[in-house]
């Protein structure tokens, strides 16, 4: 059980991976400031997760979890600023590429902010890493 959740982790960061890199060299959708700073979290999980499912290595949970977090609540703090707020309370966006200033997916007439779907990505991760980690205990 512990090994398929983290090859499905591994999946989810991959698959995440992968469409932020479509939307930005495909879709040229530049990212902004906060886009980058949820990659930074997202990218090194495809290859921390991969090793751990490959291995069988439950450590990987332990590292991937602080990484996934981290991205989720800077995706929550987006959407947030994005559909509440409309401006960055704490400054953490470049004026060059405002991050209050939803970009949209459009996803079968349906147009899903990026955020959202980050913060979709890292809590499903989250879920998966818990369940790995449950797992392994047992």
């Amino acid at each position: 059980m512990s090994r398929s959740m983290l090859f499905l982790s591994w999946l989810i960061a991959a698959v995440a991976t992968f469409m932020s890199m479509y939307l930005s060299e495909r879709l040229f959708l530049e990212p902004c400031e906060l886009c980058w700073y949820q990659r930074i979290c997202m990218f090194p999980l495809v290859w921390i997760l991969g090793r751990a499912a490959w291995k069988g290595d439950r450590g990987g949970v332990i590292y991937a979890m602080p990484l996934a977090f981290i991205g989720f609540a800077l995706a929550i703090y987006h959407l947030l600023m994005q559909e509440v707020f409309h401006f960055d309370p704490i400054g953490l966006c470049d004026f060059i590429h405002e991050c209050s200033h939803p970009q949209l997916v459009h996803l079968g007439g349906l147009g899903i902010p990026i955020p959202m779907l980050s913060a979709l990505s890292f809590f499903a991760l989250l879920v998966s890493l818990f369940i790995a980690h449950a797992a392994a205990d047992e």
